[in-house]
């Protein structure tokens, strides 16, 4: 009998999809391989990158400016104090050679009192320095009662320039016209003004500066103020001792005469 021949075998089913995927892993990048050491990595220390600050550059433009103010005013104090030693400089002087009052009136309108007046005041500003002289500015004069203040008059003074070792005496015409006061001080005025007893103060507001050949300083306010000037005579009131207070800036003083 003969022999039949043998089957074929069956071939094996194929793999499905994603079998090597499930059996295999896969293995990472390089550059992602992960490597197991037996102790850790310590980081690399990089020190932080150096800023530059500007601290020190700031101190030392602070110490050159200082240093450099502190050697401007040694050397201003140095020129001052030369200066001072070689023209040594005084203070003007100022007083009231003469004060007349030509008119004087009251006049009643309407329950109101009203002054006139007219007073002739001989301002003397003496400059005593051998090498600087003064340049005055308008000044501005004031005239009132010592006591009740009492406006008796307005005037300005024009500019003058006045040389070393000088006296310069200046006539100024001040006066009011129907000016309203008090009843009352109106009436005081006139009683004194008969027995020749008014008293008067007088305030100069103005500027000066140091003239010295070419050189001219700054301006500088200057008030001038005479108190007490006493009456003396018919109609006339003359400065008797009359005090008077040189205010620079218009508040430091520099001399008080008598």
């Amino acid at each position: 009998m003969a022999n039949s021949a043998a089957p074929d075998p069956i071939p094996p089913l194929p793999k499905p999809p994603g079998h090597d995927q499930r059996t295999k892993p896969t293995p990472p990048p390089n550059h992602q391989r992960c490597v197991s050491f037996s102790e850790p990595i310590k980081p690399t220390h990089r020190p932080p990158p150096r800023k530059r600050s500007g601290c020190l550059t700031c101190c030392i433009c602070c110490a050159w400016t200082i240093l450099v103010f502190l050697i401007l005013l040694l050397l201003l104090l140095l020129t001052g104090t030369i200066f001072y030693m070689w023209a040594q400089p005084e203070s003007p002087e100022f007083h009231i050679e003469r004060l007349t009052i030509t008119n004087l009136d009251l006049t009643q309108k309407s329950e109101l009192t009203y002054l006139t007046s007219r007073i002739d005041i001989f301002v003397a500003a003496a400059n005593r320095n051998d090498k600087i002289g003064f340049q005055y500015g308008p000044t501005k004069v004031f005239l009132s009662t010592s006591k009740d203040m009492v406006n008796l008059g307005r005037a300005t003074i024009p500019s003058f320039e006045q040389g070393p070792n000088n006296l310069t005496i200046v006539k100024v015409p001040a006066g009011v016209t129907n000016s309203l006061v008090p009843s009352a001080d109106g009436q005081r005025l006139m009683e004194k003004f008969r027995r020749n007893e008014v008293v008067v103060s007088a305030e100069l507001k103005g500027s000066v500066r140091m003239v010295m050949g070419g050189w001219h300083s700054e301006s500088f306010d200057i008030r001038v103020e005479c108190k007490d000037i006493a009456t003396s005579g018919s109609k006339k009131a003359s400065g008797i001792n009359p005090r008077c207070e040189i205010l620079l800036l218009g508040w430091i003083p520099l001399r008080q005469m008598s």
